[in-house]
């Protein structure tokens, strides 16, 4: 059958028929960009308005030795000086520490906005929003150093994290 016999055909066959063609095409376009786009999952292991880390900061927690060493400097920091227990990230996950260094006031803090963050062009974005207290809000004049330990559910798809400004080449083996 040639492109105008079929043409004319299509035109014939009413609305209904185009209308059915057009939703095969668009459900196939959308399953194939479904296929591509899997989201990792990211979830809270720790947070903390006191986090003693000075500098905005991005690192990997990649050894249970650093995991065990964040931890250890957070205890010292606790009022009460109790061992924290942060649970360790998925076997074949990661541990990702975001720090948002000191700030001058209560109020700032970092919020996971979602559970998924997918890597696109080699780049993990983490879900994070940075809020700061609102302009005229009275806030407690206390040095706060907000940081929060986030895990990763896989180490595949990505070699670099950013949250925010800050952005963190990974060392992939």
């Amino acid at each position: 059958m040639n492109r105008q016999v079929f043409s004319s055909k299509l035109e014939n066959s009413g609305p209904w028929l185009r209308v059915g063609m057009a939703v095969f095409i668009c459900s196939l376009v959308g399953l194939s960009g479904c296929a591509t786009t899997s989201g990792l999952q990211v979830k809270t292991l720790y947070q903390s308005q006191q986090c003693g880390i000075k500098t905005p900061a991005l690192r990997a927690i990649d050894s249970l030795e650093k995991l065990y060493s964040f931890s250890e400097s957070q205890k010292r920091l606790s009022l009460d000086g109790k061992a924290l227990e942060i649970p360790p990230p998925p076997a074949d996950g990661r541990a990702i520490l975001l720090a948002w260094g000191e700030q001058p006031t209560a109020g700032y803090q970092l919020l996971l906005k979602e559970a998924e963050a997918i890597p696109e062009a080699g780049v993990l974005t983490l879900p994070v929003e940075f809020i700061k207290p609102a302009p005229g809000l009275a806030a407690a004049q206390v040095v706060t150093s907000p940081c929060m330990l986030l895990s990763v559910s896989s180490r595949l798809g990505y070699s670099s994290v950013a949250a925010g400004k800050l952005q963190l080449a990974l060392d992939i083996p």
